[in-house]
């Protein structure tokens, strides 16, 4: 896919305790995979790229099954398109961190695009820089409030 070709974004919510506004979130994947693409140069986005809103009790078994890991995560990313989000997690970091709810999402959904894109932050450097990535597209692309 050359440059300035974008692929689709598809959202689905498959989480209860929350009413997400889907449309506000598709926007923003949208418009961050367009910024992740022009700044990083990447040209092979998988189309679509399905964001996945899922519980706790869902991420929990993606990560113990595709990662060895017990527990839930807040995002987790495949190659081939996929970012499941944990709303339950984005709701407890929200707490923790004294931001929003779709903040957090917003920071997921940015985090998992780059992953995509091949960030990495599995060292001190690369989780540095996708801090930095993703907060920049979270604040460069959120509209302020009215």
């Amino acid at each position: 896919m050359p440059i300035g070709s974008f692929s689709s974004i598809v959202l689905c919510d498959r989480q209860r305790k929350f009413a997400l506004e889907m449309s506000e979130y598709r926007r923003f994947a949208a418009a961050a995979l367009e910024k992740i693409q022009k700044l990083s140069g990447w040209s092979e986005a998988p189309d679509p790229i399905a964001v996945v809103f899922v519980s706790d009790a869902r991420m929990s078994r993606l990560h113990s099954t595709y990662m060895h890991i017990k527990g839930p995560t807040d995002v987790l990313t495949f190659q081939h398109g996929e970012i499941f989000v944990s709303v339950d997690t984005a709701l407890r970091q929200a707490e923790e961190h004294k931001t929003s709810l779709a903040y957090e999402l917003r920071l997921y959904i940015a985090h998992g695009i780059l992953h995509l894109a091949g960030f990495d932050d599995l060292t001190p450097e690369g989780f540095k820089q996708m801090q930095q990535l993703q907060n920049w597209i979270v604040s460069e692309t959120t509209p302020e409030p009215a």
